[in-house]
């Protein structure tokens, strides 16, 4: 707690700024010191005061002016506080209420507001405002005073209320936002506020940041606080050589300015000044003048220039491209990365990724790609594009009409994100997860790209596909898929399961099939390992179920023993090969 040497010097400050210009009538002056609480105390009895949902006194650790400093604490929003004032209000009247308020650092970018209020004795609202409080930013917590981004000013003249002049007052502090307030040092008093002839301080202001460029093309600058007891202030930026400014602002981040599309190579002088609320709104000098030369237009592409692959166009799950460009650099700026397929006109669109994969192209049909980039300054300078990378899809072993393609290869997700709504046809139960080769050692496929599965992880995981196939009596379909145990648990024994059902769960085909024990399967290709690719041929005439004109769903699942990995599953209704006829998957 505040000695009595220290709370009476903070009372006669207050009186000091509250006469210095003018004469007041002081009606309350609360620096929540006395009594002494325990930290944490709900709904302390201050004296006069009464609390509203759950507010604590506080002290210790994060507050102002240090760790013995006692304030109130709104834990949560919507909470109030109030006081009740032996004093009868009259329409000429002019009131300042004055407090310090901050947010809590845990939440630290919650929007928070403070709502205070003037009120009569049966609590009707006479005047009231929203104020945005600043986001959590350290503020020094325990070695500075209360700043001026924290400190509250509202000149209030009665004529803006609507009610009884005959009533007596009630100060009213609520929260608002976000939870997490510390509030301190209320007062309000009665004044002739036509006295004040003093503008803010410093006079003329400082700059705490001078202007700085930014993308070439926009500026920021931060001015010193300024400080007017108890009126509160606003700042005004001008760009001297431009003739823009900010106009008067006086909110919590209004000694904060910047401008944008500004000239490059072109010399900037900048100023501000402040003024206080005041009804005389006194105006300090120009600060000191300061030139910024922004910087010349950035004319230089990333490099390399032309762009290079890193993995040239390769043909990934039968059907999909798959292609790598060479990571660029800008020195000044971030780069962007646009594919195109000259052969089908097709293309990526501006990306920050480096890889791009096109999707179910046709075989036997030679595709050309290429690769360029650019920077994000203004001028979006280009690179020349790469060499052309060409790629042929070559025709499927067996031919037939693709119903269901799954390499889960894009989206790429976070190493362990849950993929359930993330491939476009799959529907993914609880526990099937992204797991890539870069990551887990015991993914199978390239650690370079890098392959990404889908982990069965437990017992219950499946993965379903509804298609839009109406089977037949006479269809004869291939099911081709990599599956892989996991390393943990690696002498157990899994059985992958698939399952060919109707739409209404008839199930028509279904399979069990012993998988071998881990042996360091991870980072090798698919293809090294014969035992990990699981081929079926499916005969609708062998169904023993079913109604012929339904539609179809894929089911994977596993049984036994927890963690399965899945990849490159591909279902196609064979078609009859005629000699002399050219096939195309589709």
């Amino acid at each position: 707690m505040k000695s009595l040497l220290t709370r009476l010097l903070f009372l006669l400050s207050c009186l000091a700024s509250i006469h210095s210009d003018a004469q007041a009538t002081n009606l309350l002056i609360e620096d929540f010191e006395n009594p002494d609480f325990s930290s944490g105390t709900v709904d302390p009895a201050f004296p006069g005061w009464t609390f509203i949902n759950t507010i604590r006194s506080h002290k210790g650790g994060s507050i102002y002016p240090s760790s013995a400093n006692q304030v109130i604490d709104y834990e949560y929003t919507n909470e109030q506080a109030y006081y009740d004032l032996n004093h009868v209000w009259g329409a000429s009247n002019v009131y300042i209420l004055q407090m310090n308020a901050t947010p809590k650092s845990w939440s630290g970018s919650s929007i928070r507001y403070i709502n205070p209020s003037i009120r009569d004795e049966d609590n009707d609202v006479l005047w009231s405002t929203t104020t945005l409080l600043p986001t959590y930013n350290d503020f020094n917590f325990g070695t500075s005073n209360w700043s001026s981004i924290q400190t509250f000013s509202y000149v209030v003249p009665a004529t803006l209320f609507s009610g009884n002049a005959a009533a007596n007052l009630r100060i009213n502090l609520m929260s608002s936002g976000g939870r997490g307030i510390y509030m301190d040092n209320i007062i309000f008093y009665e004044q002739d506020v036509t006295a004040d002839a003093t503008p803010p301080t410093p006079d003329p202001p400082t700059w705490s940041v001078i202007p700085t460029e930014e993308d070439f093309v926009n500026t920021t600058m931060t001015a010193d606080f300024a400080y007017d007891n108890p009126y509160g202030v606003e700042y005004f930026f001008e760009n001297v050589t431009a003739g823009t400014n900010s106009g008067w602002h006086g909110n919590v981040y209004a000694h904060i300015w910047g401008e944008t599309n500004l000239t490059p190579s072109t010399n900037y002088t900048y100023r501000f000044k402040v003024r206080d609320k005041s009804p005389n709104q006194n105006e300090t000098g120009w600060s000191a003048t300061t030139n910024l030369v922004m910087s010349p237009s950035d004319t230089t592409p990333p490099t390399p220039d032309p762009m290079t692959w890193s993995i040239e166009p390769m043909v990934v799950d039968d059907i999909n491209i798959y292609m790598v460009a060479s990571t660029a650099t800008d020195p000044y700026l971030g780069v962007e990365y646009f594919f195109e397929n000259t052969t089908a006109g097709s293309n990526s669109g501006w990306q920050s990724d480096t890889t791009w994969t096109e999707l179910y192209l046709d075989v036997e049909t030679e595709n050309s790609y290429r690769v360029k980039a650019r920077d994000l300054s203004p001028n979006a300078n280009e690179t020349a594009w790469s060499a052309i990378g060409n790629i042929t899809i070559p025709s499927p072993n067996v031919s037939g009409e693709l119903l269901i393609s799954g390499n889960f290869q894009t989206p790429i997700l976070s190493h362990g994100t849950d993929a359930s709504t993330y491939f476009a046809g799959w529907t993914l139960s609880s526990g099937a997860k992204t797991r890539n080769a870069n990551n887990n050692s015991d993914v199978p496929g390239d650690q370079a790209i890098p392959n990404q599965v889908i982990q069965l992880e437990l017992d219950s995981t499946i993965i379903t596909y509804d298609s839009n196939h109406q089977w037949a009596a006479d269809d004869e379909y291939l099911l081709t898929l990599n599956a892989s145990p996991m390393s943990w648990s690696g002498a157990s024994t899994r059985y992958l399961a698939p399952s060919l059902l109707q739409q209404d769960n008839t199930i028509l085909w279904s399979s069990s099939d012993l998988m071998p024990t881990y042996n360091n399967f991870g980072r090798n290709p698919w293809s090294d390992n014969v035992n990990l690719t699981y081929t079926y041929t499916i005969e609708a005439s062998s169904f023993a179920t079913g109604t012929p004109g339904q539609p179809l769903r894929l089911k994977i699942d596993s049984t036994s023993q927890r963690g399965v990995y899945i990849d490159n599953i591909v279902f196609k209704k064979i078609i009859p090969v005629i000699p002399g006829t050219i096939f195309r998957v589709k």
